[in-house]
């Protein structure tokens, strides 16, 4: 079983699998995306270790509409200021970016360590939050919404 991890994004800026290669590349020469014959879906790299599969996905897809809903009744009632942001996120979404990583033992913070350069530039460069499965909701700042939970 993998470790999902979704960038929920309302920006109105074009995303797609090249853009992703094409900035992760400018931050370590040594990223690259294996693309997949399914439009969206690739394997992420860092030279030879694959740090995952990855996807993006429209509000045109029925995975999308599924992982929105499901985070929205997870979020519930919101009560915080935080939790009204992420529900507003949710709510204006119109696509995510998903990562299912995969390791062994005591691995995962040097798979997550390579995948965070992502997230680093969604959040610089297009709107949004973080979903981290067993984790929360993030914003550039850190967890903002902490859940124990998993899809």
């Amino acid at each position: 079983m993998g470790y999902y991890m979704r960038y929920i994004s309302f920006d109105s800026q074009p995303i797609d699998l090249g853009t992703i290669e094409t900035a992760l590349k400018q931050i370590d020469a040594a990223y690259h995306v294996r693309v997949s014959d399914i439009p969206g879906l690739g394997e992420l790299f860092h030279g030879e270790f694959s740090c995952g599969e990855i996807e993006i996905n429209g509000s045109e897809d029925d995975i999308f509409a599924d992982d929105i809903t499901e985070f929205r009744e997870l979020v519930g009632e919101a009560t915080t200021l935080h939790e009204q942001h992420v529900l507003d996120v949710l709510n204006q979404a119109t696509w995510m970016v998903a990562v299912e990583t995969f390791w062994e033992g005591d691995q995962s913070e040097a798979v997550l360590s390579k995948i965070d350069p992502l997230w680093d530039w969604l959040f610089i460069n297009r709107k949004g939050v973080l979903q981290a499965d067993f984790e929360g909701f993030y914003d550039e700042s850190g967890v903002i919404v902490p859940r124990n939970f998993m899809i």
